[in-house]
């Protein structure tokens, strides 16, 4: 092979590889959430087992304990779209987004209302 066809492809090579960095580097980072908490009926005051708890964005699902306590790990890529929705029959959903969270990750109480 010629000297000059060597030194084309090797320019080649160099730009693709530049150009995937680039793509790597502009793609959104994962970050992770961890959120825990407890569970309450909003009239009643008392602590509400069952109740699903769901990541909107990475549709992860989990359940309140027999406590009405919660903890959920979860990686997202774009936290502007990130929700957790609380329901169980005889309630009302009730959904969060990040700003209602107000940077709080833990010891968060969720009361939701019978229908």
């Amino acid at each position: 092979m010629s000297t000059k066809i060597k030194i084309f492809f090797t320019i080649v090579l160099f730009l693709v590889i530049a150009n995937v960095k680039a793509i790597a580097i502009n793609e959104p980072k994962e970050m992770t959430f961890i959120f825990s908490g407890k569970i309450l009926d909003a009239n009643h005051n008392e602590l509400l087992s069952g109740v699903s708890i769901t990541a909107t964005n990475c549709e992860k699902t989990i359940y309140s304990d027999l406590n009405g306590n919660f903890f959920i790990y979860i990686k997202v890529k774009d936290a502007s779209t990130f929700k957790l929705e609380f329901s169980q029959v005889g309630y009302n959903t009730k959904t969060l987004n990040l700003a209602d969270l107000s940077g709080k990750t833990s010891n968060i109480e969720v009361d939701l209302l019978e229908e």
